[in-house]
């Protein structure tokens, strides 16, 4: 045993040899005896096949570890407790980063370095020491804390060799909490409850002990399946395990069995209730595709003490391990400190030869300098040699990973087919799940195996072994299949381990003998991918000595690659293979916790993938539980983790939020916390079709007693409880992977979907600090025209052009240009104003000129207005009367001045002709056309061929302005399929409040239907109003202000993003993020012109527009209904 080792103190014994936890050893019940302990062992019994096992109490060593870790109480409890393993564990797994590596050209989820360990547990023990926490690293270590990724080497102080956490520990802490806040709780309660009782020193009555081993019995039978040993309680509580029993698989019945017996003794667990989940009153609500039956979601708790294999303490970092060691002098103890502090000795730091078992060290070890003659040996050059010794490591390598696959077939796969250790109706299924195509892989590499010898005994100096390579390594398949599996294996044998206690029993029994080599199950199952990793490196040490002219040169070289193929495969199919597998338990024990959050996340989706999976604290102290955060491709979703029958159950606590419209923040932390302020900012750009984010951080000193935040917000929806949560991550290091993986995820999503270019429509920094709010195009859309907040502008429309100021306007909202009558309307300050259209683009007018002196007022105390074609006239609608119970709107038609009389031209008027025969524009004028009531306030007016559609709180009403005396809902108010959008209406019509303004827009489609657009959703009717498809309804992400349409897609505008969505199917296309975003023009031409801010200075902003990236073929537009007919005839199936 190891100098190290000696000094720590567990004991997983064969039950044969003497030690000093053993039951036979006096030494154990003193040390019991000094920590205040009542233990109770069962003798062992002899047997061929099975030796006893004594599990010491962790309650003992646990009391101190679930004190939250807080502040300055977390340094002080670890440097007071940094002896003992469970607390140094728990610190550990906080404080380290877990991210992707590779070994060998094989990717290690999760992992992490050795020097990142011994770094991170001298800042624990607070040591300058690498030696004394290299060592306290190993103890971790060979008490299954974490492992090498291979399974071949102790905690090495390196960063090339890589670890992983063992999963059930991540859990364990994360519980260890839970139960620490639910006991403060409910002592809080206790004192706090006018009925609790007064606080005495005399201990209530212990339950008997038959009583409290029933009950704990029964809580680990109930998760795990029976308990594997006798539960022997001392004062009314588990005081330890001791596992004895006389055949192999043989186990004592536990006390309760009987479901109805098990909640009879847990009266305290509902069915509706789950442990763990610190929000109070909540209810799990499973979703119909992940339908989990209740009963199994109120199965009790795991028992922690009994799934934590760290308990122990390390001695080196303690006075002594005996209290009463006082005095210069040792005491009795031969690990005292005292006695070893001058020949203590130090493993070295370097040596890979301390490993945790003796695999490396046995059987095909001899090199070939000690197997040939001394003559041979003298008659070949030094580098010859070297090429002889890598060749032999090749062949003896391949025969040891030969013999492991040997056991595996002996020990493991044909005693679990034979045997009844798991029920004949699963037990082929288990093991081709476990073990997969191992025996193929055993028979094909024995053959390469006997292959290599057979050349390595035909002479002592081998001199061609590429053939051989060459020919073994073109089918390497069988590696890659079973690597797709080898996740899958891994939890199928935690899972049986913690369900069915004969095969843990078989499974601790084989991992013991001797013929493991101290090695448990899962390093054997690595082995065929490690040993594909390990070829590149074997073949590289042979072509190191070869001569390029050598025969072996171009086959190694051609096996070489071969193999660096077949393992970029295996990357790629065990990640997939992993993805589908963890995909699929997730979809199976998925729930919700609240109804209104149900979502299906088309799990199962072949195309659907897990980005990142990991914990994330809900409070900045990290002393609450941590939540499970899972970034999908698509969403991200946080929720509580319980373990029902070994099996991962999500509680999802938040709206999941879409991919699509996450926002990500960095804000400050309090400034009594003094952290360093970092910030996600979006911004546009628009050389992409989605705009992407950039990262700020300021990394100087952070504090870390408290947790890293991020805010997850719901860009567009409005802002609740449920849009915008924050979590911590333990460090900055741990939360920049959640920004750059969100940040690359949009970014990757963006390009391949875009049916829209983003591109600018004029020079941008032009509008600053000035917001553009209406636009409009003339003279064959190559001119425009701005309302703005200081005026009106006009330029040409090209991505470079300038802009100028034509009107000095202050708060125009609406421009409307009638090019006929050369006449131009602004809206600006509710008043609306006529303007010669010549006068003002020619430059007539400056901008600094008073609009008051120039144009001519129309209409004052006008919200808006609006103009288009109706009945072949332009008209331009003009709500002159507007109030809560009616409207008047005024219809207007422009006219020349000719118009202005009927009478001809007299005879003087015909013979003196005029000395100017032109007409100035601003002689056109403006006539009433009609005058339209509506007994309600008017939001919004819009005009088709021959009806005016006027937006109330009740919806569109539809004013046919050949008959002005009544007013019709757009919708019909009998047809059922409306009901969820007209009986709406119709109760707030019926409130006395006033209604908050909807925004309401209908466009004609290609299908002579209309599809009409809500704030909240979309849907498609008829000429007669009545729905045109049942299944059809689109629900918009963002809060709409404003609608367009490019068919086939419609757009929906929020400040934040626009949604862009196909009109035939309801599916998202495509988002464009952006900041204080506005639709500006909507109805001119074959594109959309949208003001945003600009993403280089906020304070400005810029003019974009949306264009098809695939426009139809024809430029007229006359083939584009048969283009989009197409899908009309599987519109309804779809829909």
């Amino acid at each position: 045993m190891d100098s190290q080792t000696s000094r720590f103190h567990t004991y997983h014994g064969t039950g044969n040899e003497s030690h000093p936890w053993s039951p036979t050893s006096s030494s154990q019940q003193r040390h019991l005896s000094l920590l205040g302990r009542n233990t109770t062992y069962t003798a062992p019994t002899s047997n061929r096949h099975w030796e006893t096992i004594h599990l010491r109490d962790s309650s003992y060593f646990h009391k101190y570890s679930i004190v939250p870790l807080t502040s300055q109480v977390e340094q002080r409890r670890v440097n007071d407790y940094a002896c003992l393993l469970s607390i140094v564990a728990q610190s550990l797994i906080q404080q380290l980063t877990l991210t992707n590596r590779f070994k060998n050209n094989i990717e290690y989820p999760n992992a992490f370095d050795g020097q990142q360990v011994v770094d991170k547990l001298m800042t624990i023990i607070g040591s300058k020491d690498r030696v004394v926490a290299l060592k306290l690293g190993r103890a971790l270590g060979m008490q299954g804390c974490f492992h090498d990724v291979q399974y071949e080497s102790l905690l090495m102080d390196s960063s090339t060799e890589i670890y992983q956490f063992k999963d059930v520990l991540l859990y364990y802490f994360q519980r260890l909490q839970l139960r620490h806040q639910h006991q403060q709780q409910r002592m809080l309660h206790q004192i706090s409850s006018p009925s609790a009782r007064p606080f005495s020193l005399i201990p209530a009555p212990a339950q008997p002990p038959s009583a409290a081993s029933s009950v704990n019995g029964s809580i680990l039978s109930e998760q795990f399946g029976p308990v594997p040993g006798n539960v022997t309680t001392s004062s009314g509580s588990i005081s330890e395990f001791s596992i004895s029993t006389d055949d192999q698989y043989t186990t004592p019945p536990t006390t309760i069995s009987d479901e109805e017996d098990i909640k009879a003794a847990l009266p305290h667990i509902a069915s509706t209730r789950l442990e763990g989940v610190d929000d109070d009153n909540m209810t799990v609500l499973t979703s119909p595709s992940t339908a989990t039956d209740n009963s199994t979601l109120t199965s009790s708790s795991l028992d922690l003490d009994a799934i934590c294999p760290l308990n122990g303490v390390f001695t080196p970092l303690t006075y002594c391990y005996v209290s009463t060691c006082t005095g210069p002098q040792p005491c009795y103890s031969p690990t005292c400190p005292k006695r070893n502090k001058n020949n203590w000795k130090h493993t070295s730091i370097e040596s890979k030869a301390a490993t945790l078992h003796t695999y490396l060290r046995r059987r095909e070890k001899t090199s070939w300098a000690a197997v040939v003659p001394d003559d041979v040996l003298a008659s070949v050059s030094t580098d010859e040699r070297k090429r002889q010794e890598a060749i032999c490591e090749l062949v003896n390598t391949e025969a040891n990973f030969v013999m492991d696959l040997d056991y595996v077939e002996k020990m493991w796969v044909e005693p679990l087919l034979e045997q009844d250790t798991i029920p004949l109706h699963r037990r082929t299924a288990f093991v081709n799940t476990l073990f997969t195509n191992i025996v193929d892989i055993h028979r094909y590499h024995g053959r390469f195996a006997r292959a290599l010898q057979r050349r390595q005994q035909e002479h002592p100096i081998i001199g061609k072994v590429g053939d051989i390579v060459l020919k073994y390594c073109q089918d390497l398949s069988m590696i890659v299949t079973y690597g797709a599996h080898l996740h899958e294996a891994k939890t199928t044998f935690e899972k049986e381990k913690l369900l069915n206690s004969k095969f843990n029993s078989f499974a601790e029994y084989t991992e013991h003998h001797p013929s493991s080599h101290k090695l448990e199950l899962n390093g054997y199952l690595t082995r065929p991918t490690t040993r594909l990793g390990q070829y590149p490196l074997l073949f590289k040490a042979i072509l190191k000595r070869t001569s390029p002219s050598h025969p072996d040169y171009a086959l190694l070289n051609e096996a070489d690659e071969l193999v660096k193929a077949t393992l970029n495969l295996v990357n790629s199919e065990s990640g997939h293979a992993k993805n589908r597998f963890d995909l699929a338990r997730i979809h199976r024990n998925l729930s919700f916790k609240r109804k209104t959050d149900r979502l299906d996340l088309k799990l199962l989706d072949p195309s659907r993938e897990i980005i990142r999976e990991g914990f994330l604290n809900k409070r900045p102290t990290l002393e609450a539980a941590d939540y499970q955060v899972i970034l999908f491709d698509h969403y991200l979703v946080v929720a509580k983790v319980k373990w029902v029958r070994a099996e991962k159950h999500y509680v999802v606590v938040r709206r999941p939020l879409p991919i699509a419209f996450l926002s990500v923040s960095l804000p400050s932390l309090p400034s009594n916390m003094q952290r360093s302020s970092s910030f996600l900012l979006s911004a546009s750009r628009y050389s992409g079709h989605l705009q992407t984010g950039s990262y700020f951080s300021n990394e100087s000193n952070p504090d870390t007693r408290f947790g890293q935040p991020i805010v997850f917000q719901h860009m567009g929806r409005k802002k609740d409880d449920h849009s915008q949560f924050t979590l911590y991550a333990t460090s900055q290091a741990a939360r920049k992977p959640w920004i750059d993986h969100i940040y690359q995820l949009q970014s990757r999503n963006a390009s391949p979907s875009s049916v829209l270019d983003v591109l600018p429509a004029v020079k941008t920094g032009q509008f600053i600090h000035s917001r553009v709010k209406h636009m409009v195009t003339f003279s064959n859309n190559q001119l425009l025209v701005f309302a703005a907040d200081d005026g009106v502008y006009a330029g040409k429309n090209a991505p470079d052009a300038q802009v100028h100021k034509v009107l000095s306007l202050p708060h125009a909202t609406r421009v409307y240009v009638i090019e006929d009558f050369q006449m131009l309307l602004v809206l600006a300050d509710k008043t609306l104003w006529q303007f010669g259209l010549t006068e003002v683009m020619n430059g007539n007018l400056d901008g600094t000129t008073q609009a008051s002196a120039l144009g001519k007022r129309l209409y004052t105390n006008v919200p808006f207005f609006h103009a288009g074609v109706c009945l072949d006239r332009t008209l331009i609608c003009v709500p002159t009367k507007v109030s809560p119970l009616k409207s008047v709107i005024t219809v207007l038609e422009p006219c020349k001045p000719q118009a202005m009389t009927d009478k001809k031209p007299s005879l003087l008027d015909r013979l003196v002709r005029p000395t100017n025969t032109s007409i100035s524009t601003t002689d056109c004028y403006l006539r009433k056309f009609r005058e339209c009531y509506v007994p309600c306030e008017a939001w919004a007016v819009d005009t088709t061929t021959s009806k005016l559609m006027v937006t109330a709180h009740r919806g569109i009403e539809i004013i046919d302005l050949q008959r002005t005396d009544r007013t019709q809902s757009m919708l019909n108010h009998q047809d059922p399929l409306l009901y969820f959008v007209t009986q709406s209406e119709k109760r707030e019509s019926n409130l006395k409040i006033r209604v908050p303004m909807k925004h309401i827009s209908v466009f004609r489609s290609p299908l002579s239907e209309y599809l009409v657009c809500y704030n909240e959703f979309a849907f498609y009717i008829d000429a007669k109003g009545n729905r045109a498809y049942r299944k059809f309804l689109i629900e918009w992400e963002g809060c709409s202000e404003s609608y367009a349409m490019l068919w086939p897609y419609v757009m929906s505008f929020d400040p934040s993003i626009i949604e862009i969505r196909n009109a035939l199917t309801g599916h998202l296309e495509q988002v464009v993020r952006g900041d204080n975003i506005r639709c500006i023009q909507n109805r001119e031409g074959d594109a959309i012109y949208v003001a945003m801010s600009d993403p280089k200075n906020r304070q400005s902003d810029c003019i974009v527009r949306l264009t098809l990236m695939h426009p139809p073929s024809d430029p007229d537009g006359s083939n584009k209904i048969e283009l989009t007919m197409e899908p009309c005839s599987a519109l309804p199936d779809v829909l």
